[in-house]
């Protein structure tokens, strides 16, 4: 019996590979992919983030916060939908407009900036995979009020496609101004 979980792991992601078991594979990476953007960041752009580290048991806001204060929601999302609604307890924060779609949608303000890592297929190799950044101002429902689209708009992707570097300076350099 091995000492740690090194090897299953390994073992269980080469086996998801294999199968090319997309749906299992992005909910596998989504922790690593944490840890994979802080890399990305820290080194593609002028800002320092790190992990969150406040241990809040529900995971919710933010996951990577900058040294100034930019607080950054990480997602892996491999397929054409760039989906922002999640599964969260129905809690009284959670009622109503939030689960208007079943699922729930985060309020305005729990972040600054949301990361989406798209793999394009090539579940593989992260350094093939867009690093797509959006503002979460750019993500409000105007049909729901004070809370996010349940997915990210076409329009809105295309926008902001290939400008991730300049997207997260730009929010950081805002943190600065204030």
């Amino acid at each position: 019996m091995n000492k740690n979980w090194s090897t299953h792991i390994e073992s269980a992601y080469k086996t998801l590979l294999k199968e090319n078991n997309t749906r299992e594979l992005g909910k596998f990476l989504a922790n690593a992919n944490e840890h994979m953007q802080r890399d990305w960041i820290n080194t593609h752009t002028s800002l320092t983030v790190n992990l969150r580290d406040d241990n809040d048991p529900n995971g919710t806001g933010y996951d990577l916060i900058s040294s100034k204060g930019l607080r950054i929601q990480s997602k892996f999302r491999g397929g054409g939908s760039l989906f922002i609604e999640q599964t969260r307890r129905i809690s009284k924060k959670n009622l109503g407009a939030a689960a208007s779609t079943g699922h729930v949608v985060p309020s305005l303000g729990e972040c600054d900036v949301y990361i989406f890592t798209i793999p394009h297929g090539d579940y593989a190799d992260p350094s093939k995979a867009e690093i797509l950044a959006i503002p979460e101002s750019e993500l409000e429902d105007p049909k729901n009020s004070g809370f996010l689209r349940p997915r990210v708009l076409k329009p809105t992707r295309t926008e902001f496609g290939g400008r991730a570097k300049e997207v997260l300076e730009k929010l950081e350099g805002e943190i600065d101004a204030q």
